[in-house]
């Protein structure tokens, strides 16, 4: 607990906080309790002079929070109990930091009792005053009240933070669900403390290896080019759909394509309306539905669904598109299709990428939308399963999965991102990528890293409200080619 504490604390300095705010420390019951002792302990000992333990429940007994919690009242710390009234027996001043320590990663319930109760209004009274006084929230392993399985708040509410030290590993809850409504930013310590590799194992629930990973994972998977490489070998992609009135779907996941490196692609649009594409960008070829059977022979990936729509013409297309061989992207009205159809495929080697959102994915699963979201990872590991392919299930905290097991996490993105056509941008890009030779898995997570890190760079560039996909483009360019903007 102490090189817990120690590790979480080390974090906090590189904030560089002033000497002279309030720290207070809201401290549960149990060992995320005794963190908050010994970090208040540190606290004091780096010579800040305001520090106070807000106890909101009693400690259990029995437990190595006990010594925590007296090793901090030995050094003469300041202790007060928390009774469920607003500021009671303490002052919260204006830009205090407040440590959350009440509860950690173990809860998924909370009930009626006096002190589930106490532990409420404490978060209630956190969360209320941290922008009327400009408070700093520091939650210790997880925010208090929300769910390290599923990044759900329990009971509808949990600790909005500024920052999150989560302890060994990024556990799933602080990447899914609502994780980006209440954990701010995450941070990672402890993976050099004892018995690191232990925690790591218990940490993982069910078997499911996650991986965390960020855009620096995949820069070895990127394409290359070689001096020899021309257009017939920079590959080939297909992309179907655009419907009428759904054209601009399948341009945009064309220009995404383009910009993703793909050498020839051909846009097969549903309309029928050719000239939209030579408009936007010449470089994109245009077939119509008479070609299908032709083209889907030369593509070495196939992209089916943006804009596709949902007639009888489009299911015939898709029955089509579906028997081809190529690697394939399922997205958008192609996910509904495969649905329809009940077009499973057999046991061998996974070709294919499904893109759902969680509409979508509750869709393929047969269940409510709010089932996804309690557990987006288990959705896409079901999904995965059912189709085998790989399934990237989009919401604000992508999840990656695979029929193996393995499941796939990361934070990037922004929520400048929330708007039309951004799904379309990124199968456009996953296509690029398997027509360039990357494998299905391989693809996906590169294709959500760079997507999520395109969207991240513009924000930062230039604010989230207003954002359009095509914003994306010029940071595509770079990012598959292994340059972070801005670095």
């Amino acid at each position: 607990m102490r090189y817990a504490a120690g590790a979480i604390y080390d974090k906090i300095k590189e904030l560089n906080l002033d000497r002279k705010r309030q720290i207070l420390v809201f401290a549960g019951s149990g060992n995320n309790g005794g963190d908050g002792y010994e970090i208040a302990a540190s606290f004091m000992s780096d010579g800040y002079d305001d520090v106070t333990v807000v106890r909101v429940v009693p400690q259990k007994e029995g437990i190595d929070a006990n010594l925590a919690r007296r090793h901090y009242l030995d050094n003469d710390g300041r202790e007060i109990p928390f009774d469920n009234s607003s500021e009671s027996g303490f002052r919260i001043s204006d830009g205090a930091v407040v440590v959350d320590a009440v509860l950690g990663i173990g809860i998924t319930s909370c009930g009626d009792s006096p002190n589930a109760l106490k532990i409420r209004d404490a978060v209630r009274l956190v969360n209320s005053l941290r922008a009327e006084k400009r408070l700093l929230v520091l939650s210790v392993d997880i925010p208090s009240l929300l769910n390290a399985d599923n990044g759900m708040p329990v009971g509808g509410e949990a600790v909005m933070a500024d920052y999150t030290y989560t302890v060994f590993t990024a556990k799933t809850g602080t990447l899914t669900g609502r994780a980006k409504d209440y954990c701010g930013t995450v941070k990672v310590v402890g993976n050099t403390l004892p018995d690191f590799e232990d925690n790591l194992m218990r940490i993982r629930d069910g078997g499911v290896l996650r991986h965390f990973v960020s855009y620096g994972d995949i820069l070895p998977l990127l394409p290359k080019r070689n001096n020899c490489a021309h257009k017939g070998t920079a590959g080939r992609v297909l992309l179907v759909g655009g419907s009428k009135g759904m054209t601009g779907a399948l341009i945009l996941a064309s220009l995404a394509a383009l910009r993703s490196g793909a050498g020839l692609i051909t846009s097969l649009a549903l309309s029928g309306d050719m000239t939209a594409f030579n408009a936007v960008n010449p470089c994109i070829m245009t077939a119509g539905t008479e070609d299908l059977e032709e083209k889907l022979k030369s593509a070495g990936a196939v992209l089916i669904g943006p804009g596709m729509g949902r007639k009888a013409q489009a299911e015939t297309v898709f029955k089509k598109c579906i028997m081809s061989t190529s690697p394939k992207v399922i997205d958008a009205d192609g996910l509904y299709h495969l649905h329809a159809v009940h077009a499973v495929a057999d046991e061998g080697p996974v070709r294919s990428v499904l893109t759902p959102h969680v509409g979508e994915a509750a869709m393929l699963c047969d269940v409510h939308a709010s089932e996804i979201e309690a557990d987006s990872v288990g959705a896409a590991l079901e999904i995965a399963r059912k189709y085998r392919a790989v399934c990237v299930l989009k919401s604000a905290s992508t999840v990656i999965a695979p029929p193996d097991g393995k499941t796939y996490l990361t934070s990037t993105g922004c929520s400048g991102m929330a708007g039309g056509g951004m799904g379309d941008l990124l199968s456009g890009i996953i296509t690029a990528l398997l027509g360039q030779g990357l494998s299905p898995v391989e693809a996906a997570v590169s294709g959500v890293l760079i997507h999520g890190e395109a969207g991240r760079c513009d924000a930062a560039a230039n604010g989230n409200v207003g954002m359009c996909a095509t914003d994306l483009l010029p940071y595509v360019r770079l990012l598959v080619n292994g340059i972070s903007p801005g670095n």
